[in-house]
């Protein structure tokens, strides 16, 4: 399916950027289980593209949003309280406004003639349950409040795509599927599964057959790594530990993916959802940001105090998962910054690597697969835009003029 010319590469250039509106949906339309945390219906915000220049009309954008995730009783009672918009629907507005990625504008945005759909988060699961909560919650007066719908954030994908279908989605299509943080992280996992339902015929797909699927993963990739106890304090629970202690609260079998699940130990199958571990049995195309210095993940190891060594560390071991990622024929932007996600906000055009943006990286990659009908098989051709700056610190030229606005545009955590 032929692009837009996004001014041809001149996309992703410093400019004031034109964000869309977007009206809510609700997902229990076509989902009785598709909830919130707290039982209000999910809610889908919804753009209808603008017309259907250059066949734009045909693709679609399905957006998970992120926001963490709570793994035990006393972590989800605690993003309960710090912030309800995260576990209900009750107070979310009737439309939504958004740039980045969703900027209207083809100069800024590839996707900019797209069908666009954003899940708004409320299911504190990163996408990946289908569960009611533990039956020792309900002696709990808070859980029993605010999780009396358990965890239904698989639901909530699945009557998302029944949403699209509704709306027009149909064979020789094209679907974008991603997300931010916890959002990303849920596309990841089931990203193969809604891929497989467009190139089959199966009662139960995801999505019509004949559609064609790519991804769009922002900042997806935890890595497994252990916090330092910093000047004698209890260090932060780990990741890993995180997604294990998830694991015996939610069903995940879903969410594991056949390969990974296959060829992880039983009693490791929750590191099926730790980025770094499922990243290699992706098969379907993707498009991955992940800033070497993941602000999130680096608020968890110790944020400005963490150690030299870890920082470090993590900058290696996410640009080994780009440019790994990017070998296999998946895009990969992975610029030395102290961010967490870029595509909700003009971070998406401002942000470089190898001063190239997070917004003409995309555009790059996505002509060029679209070219190939699947992955781009010239070797000559860009997979991978990385910072190779020296050091454990924000190094890429990309991140200087950042500094004074990231205090006022912050992004969705872990």
């Amino acid at each position: 399916m032929a692009l837009p010319m996004f001014a041809a590469l001149g996309i992703g250039l410093a400019a004031a950027s034109a964000s869309t509106t977007l009206q809510r949906i609700s997902l229990r339309t076509y989902d009785p289980l598709a909830v919130c945390n707290d039982g209000t219906p999910a809610a889908m915000y919804f753009r209808r593209a603008p017309g259907g220049q250059d066949g734009c009309a045909r693709r679609w954008l399905l957006y998970l949003e992120g926001g963490g995730m709570c793994y035990d009783l006393d972590s989800c009672k605690k993003r309960a309280k710090r912030a309800k918009r995260l576990v209900s629907s009750a107070k979310k507005p009737a439309s939504k406004h958004l740039a980045g990625l969703f900027d209207s504008d083809p100069h800024h945005s590839p996707l900019a003639d797209a069908n666009m759909a954003f899940v708004s988060y409320c299911t504190s699961d990163a996408y990946l349950g289908d569960s009611s909560i533990p039956s020792s919650w309900q002696a709990d007066p808070a859980a029993a409040k605010y999780f009396s719908a358990g965890f239904r954030g698989a639901r909530v994908v699945r009557a998302a795509a029944a949403a699209l279908t509704d709306l027009g989605l149909r064979a020789n299509d094209s679907l974008v599927f991603g997300g931010c943080s916890a959002g990303a992280r849920g596309a990841m996992a089931h990203l193969d599964s809604v891929a497989a339902s467009g190139t089959q015929e199966a009662d139960d797909g995801w999505i019509p057959k004949g559609v064609e699927v790519s991804g769009f993963l922002d900042s997806p990739l935890w890595v497994d790594l252990d916090p330092p106890s910093l000047n004698g304090s209890k260090p932060a629970v780990a990741l890993r530990e995180r997604l294990r202690r998830f694991s015996e609260m939610v069903d995940i079998s879903r969410a594991l993916g056949e390969r990974c699940a296959a060829e992880t130990d039983a009693g490791e199958r929750y590191m099926c959802l730790l980025g770094e571990h499922r990243a290699q049995y992706v098969q379907t195309p993707f498009f991955v940001i992940q800033n070497q210095l993941d602000s999130y993940q680096l608020s968890q190891l110790g944020g400005l105090s963490t150690p030299t060594d870890l920082r470090q560390d993590l900058r290696t071991r996410i640009s080994a998962l780009a440019s790994a990622a990017s070998e296999r024929g998946h895009g990969a932007f992975s610029p030395a910054c102290r961010l967490h996600c870029l595509s909700e906000t003009g971070k998406f055009q401002r942000v470089s690597a190898e001063g190239v943006s997070a917004s003409r990286a995309y555009a790059t990659w996505l002509r060029n697969r679209e070219r190939s009908s699947g992955y781009p098989d010239d070797k000559q051709q860009k997979h991978l835009w990385m910072d190779k700056c020296p050091g454990p610190v924000e190094c890429g030229e990309g991140c200087e003029h950042l500094k004074k606005k990231n205090a006022s545009e912050g992004a969705s955590g872990g």
